[in-house]
C-alpha cells in the first residue's frame, strides 16, 4: 500500500490510533489525486487542492471508530484493508453529499422549475466572485450532453456528467449518484412489468416525491398528452425502458432525470480524453468568453417545458408484438429470443474483451488539474477540485 511507503512505515507494524489516522489520511490522498501529486503534498495544500479535505478526513475518522475501542488498540495490516474496504463501500454516498450542494447552488441560478439554466447564468458565480466553479467551455458541455441547443445547461446531464467524478481507478470511478435511478427503480417495482398503461404511470408518477418534488400533484395536461402519445407507438403501452419514457421522465422530474439524447447525437470524453485531444485549449471558457455570454437574455420562461423533445424511440430490447388476440406469435417469440441471446453472447465476449484491456491498462489519471495553484504540480484539470 502506497500510504505506507509514503509515511515511512513497516506493513508489518502495528499501528496505534494516531499511526492509523495518518496511513488513512495518506491513502486518501492517493484516492482522491494522481498518485504523483499526493505523495508531495501536505495537509494544508491539500485543502487548497480539494476544499471537501476536512469533511473527508471526518467521515474517514467516523469509519475508524467502529473498528477501535481507542488509542490503545492496535491496528494489524489486514485490520488497515478492513477499515479501507469499508471506507471504499460508503465514500460514494458521503462524496454525493457534495453534489447535492452543488444541485442546489445550480438551481438557485434560476432554472425556473426546469432543470435548465442560461449558460451566463451559470457563469455568473465566475464572473462575480472568480469562484473556479461552472468554467467548462461551452464546446465541452456540449460534447457532455450537458448544454441544450438554446444554450441551456442541463442541471442533471451537468452533475452525472464525467467532469464531475472525483475519484478514479482502471477499475470504476466515483461519481454523483444519479437520482432518477431511485424513481425509476420505484416504478419497475410497482408496475412488474416492462411496460404499463399511460393511467397507471400518472397515476404512480402523480404520488412519488422526488428531493425537489413534493407529491401528490396535479400533472400538466401537456405531460399527459405526451405520455399517451409514447403509448400509441406500442399498442396502447408505455415501454419504461424505452428513449421516451425516459424523456418523459425528465420533464416529469426535471432536476434528477437526465435528458436522454439520441444514440450517437453527443459524444461525452472525460477531461483527460480532451486534454489527450485538445490540450489545454477550449477545456475551460475565458473569462472574456464568459463576459460575452453574459450580455445576453438569460430569461427562461417556465411555459417551454416540452419544447426540448425528440420523437426517437430506441429500446433496451425489442417489443414482442401480440396477436390481436392477446397471444404472441410463434415467430415473434422467436425473434425476441434470438435478440436476448445475441445480446448476451455480444455482452459476455465485450466483458471479456474490457476485462484484458483493463488487466493490461496502466492506471487512469486520477484526477484533472487546474493550473495557477503552487500545489498543483501537474497540467489537467477537474471542476470539483481548485487549483
Amino acid at each position: 500500500m502506497k500510504a505506507y511507503s509514503v509515511r515511512d512505515m513497516s506493513m508489518s507494524t502495528e499501528l496505534n490510533g494516531t499511526q492509523m489516522e495518518a496511513i488513512l489520511d495518506a491513502y486518501m490522498k492517493h484516492y482522491i489525486l494522481s498518485d504523483s501529486i499526493a505523495a508531495k503534498i501536505d495537509d494544508k495544500q491539500m485543502n487548497e487542492v480539494f476544499p471537501g479535505w476536512p469533511e473527508t478526513q471526518i467521515f474517514v475518522r467516523d469509519v475508524l471508530k467502529e473498528f477501535s475501542t481507542g488509542f490503545a488498540k492496535k491496528f494489524s495490516y489486514n485490520k488497515v484493508l478492513e477499515v479501507v474496504e469499508e471506507i471504499g463501500e460508503r465514500y460514494g454516498r458521503f462524496q454525493d453529499s457534495e453534489c447535492r450542494m452543488m444541485k442546489t447552488k445550480l438551481m438557485g441560478l434560476g432554472d425556473q422549475d426546469v432543470g435548465r439554466i442560461p449558460l451566463q447564468n451559470f457563469y455568473k458565480t465566475s464572473l462575480d466572485d472568480s469562484s473556479f466553479e461552472f468554467q467548462e467551455s461551452p464546446a465541452y458541455l456540449k460534447m457532455l450532453g450537458a448544454m441544450d441547443d438554446q444554450d441551456h445547461v442541463i442541471i442533471p446531464n451537468y452533475l452525472g456528467s464525467t467532469s464531475n467524478c472525483i475519484a478514479s481507478s482502471n477499475l470504476y470511478s466515483v461519481c454523483c449518484i444519479n437520482e432518477c435511478e431511485s424513481l425509476m427503480g420505484h416504478l419497475e417495482h410497482e408496475v412488474g412489468s416492462p411496460e404499463a398503461s399511460p393511467q397507471h404511470i400518472l397515476s404512480l408518477v402523480s404520488n412519488l416525491p422526488s428531493s425537489t418534488v413534493q407529491a401528490p400533484r396535479q400533472l400538466s395536461a401537456d405531460l399527459a398528452g405526451r405520455l399517451s402519445q409514447i403509448a400509441e407507438q406500442h399498442e396502447g403501452t408505455v415501454q419504461l425502458h424505452g428513449r421516451l419514457f425516459a424523456q418523459w421522465l425528465h420533464h416529469a422530474y426535471p432536476r434528477e432525470c437526465p435528458f436522454p439524447h439520441v444514440t450517437g447525437s453527443i459524444t461525452p470524453v472525460t477531461p483527460d480524453e480532451w486534454m489527450e485531444e485538445h490540450g489545454n485549449t477550449g477545456f475551460y471558457a475565458s473569462k472574456d468568453e464568459m463576459v460575452e455570454h453574459s450580455k445576453r437574455s438569460s430569461e427562461l420562461e417556465r411555459s417551454d417545458e416540452l419544447l426540448h423533445w425528440i420523437d426517437d424511440e430506441e429500446l433496451l430490447v425489442p417489443r414482442v408484438q401480440r396477436r390481436k388476440n392477446g397471444g404472441v406469435s410463434f415467430f415473434a417469440f422467436l425473434a425476441f429470443g434470438m435478440a436476448v441471446v445475441s445480446m448476451v453472447v455480444k455482452s459476455a465476449s465485450s466483458a471479456q474483451s474490457v476485462w484484458s484491456a483493463e488487466s493490461a491498462a496502466p492506471p487512469v489519471p486520477q484526477v484533472h488539474w487546474r493550473a495557477g495553484n503552487p500545489a498543483c504540480l501537474a497540467s489537467k484539470c477537474n471542476p470539483r477540485l481548485v487549483c
